[in-house]
């Protein structure tokens, strides 16, 4: 797959050295030597990345840099510093800054960054294909609003191929919200006179951006964590459970709002294909229902290859 670069630099020691790193054909290093010139450069071709380097920033406006960002967040920026140790504005430097790398630069680590950078491609490629599928309204639940389960296995399998080709880490939180009246049950929340939408809304409005929020079927909601490992996976999971205890739900007197969680992790679970990691998190989920009571479940691989159970639960209130 070919790649096309554009080099934000005073000099030309950096696109200089990327095209030595990259000289194959069908990859391209474009050059220009201001905050200006590249957002008219991004205006009229798509890049994989920019790099810039980090001198220019200290010199560019936050307001300058910030319209860059909004202009085009979909591109990945890698900010190259020639001091180690030289510290930046986070909020100034936007979401879309994918890594910060320090002179001398080394030939792998750049390749290895390209690869990574190109996942990111593919994985835009993949959604937007999904996306098209989906404006005719086949991947999406008319009453919840999420994504299918069509659009979960193919998605999910896209994540997971990625994720074991680049090694990177893969979760899934699968999610069950129960209403309670007392010691009765409601499975269907509509019964209760509560549409399951705005538990849907809800859970799109807390997740991140590069989150993936599905309906999986049997008021079942499952929450794809890209680049995320177990650890990160139960911060979310301990997050949401905390914010959705607090959230108005608009529900009737006496009510109130149980959830079960499963999280199940790649490849800290020792999962070797997507099913496998749909499967744990099923099998988590099933165990958090059990012990009730808001409770977030995943398993633990130990060293001889056994589960180990993790158990978080919160008091009702």
């Amino acid at each position: 797959m070919s790649v096309l670069f554009l080099v934000v630099e005073r000099d030309q020691d950096l696109s200089r050295f990327l095209s030595a790193v990259f000289p194959a054909p069908g990859h391209a290093v474009r050059r220009v030597s201001g905050i200006q010139e590249a957002e008219k450069e991004l205006s009229r071709q798509s890049f994989d990345a920019v790099f810039m380097e980090a001198v220019l920033l200290e010199e560019t406006s936050k307001d300058s840099f910030r319209a860059l960002n909004q202009s085009f967040p979909a591109v990945p920026l890698v900010v190259v510093s020639d001091k180690p140790d030289r510290e930046f504005d986070a909020d100034a430097l936007g979401e879309n800054v994918f890594a910060m790398v320090s002179k001398p630069l080394n030939a792998d680590s750049i390749k290895c960054l390209a690869r990574q950078i190109l996942r990111i491609r593919e994985l835009s490629e993949t959604v937007a294909r999904l996306e098209r599928q989906t404006c005719g309204g086949d991947l999406k639940n008319p009453i919840t609003g999420l994504y299918n389960d069509q659009y979960l296995k193919e998605r999910l399998g896209a994540e997971f191929q990625r994720a074991v080709r680049y090694f990177f880490s893969l979760s899934v939180v699968m999610i069950r919200p129960q209403l309670l009246d007392g010691e009765k049950a409601f499975s269907a929340w509509d019964e209760a006179g509560i549409p399951l939408r705005r538990f849907s809304d809800f859970l799109l409005s807390f997740s991140r951006r590069n989150d993936i929020v599905t309906d999986c079927g049997k008021e079942r909601f499952l929450v794809m964590l890209p680049d995320t490992g177990k650890k990160g996976a139960l911060v979310y999971a301990r997050r949401f459970l905390e914010a959705a205890g607090r959230h108005d739900f608009g529900l009737p007197s006496g009510m109130r709002l149980n959830m079960s969680l499963g999280v199940a992790s790649f490849p800290e679970d020792g999962v070797k294909a997507e099913a496998n990691l749909l499967d744990l998190a099923e099998r988590a989920l099933d165990r958090a229902e059990k012990a009730g009571n808001n409770t977030i479940y995943a398993f633990r691989v130990l060293a001889a290859g056994d589960l180990q159970d993790i158990v978080n639960k919160k008091k009702p209130a």
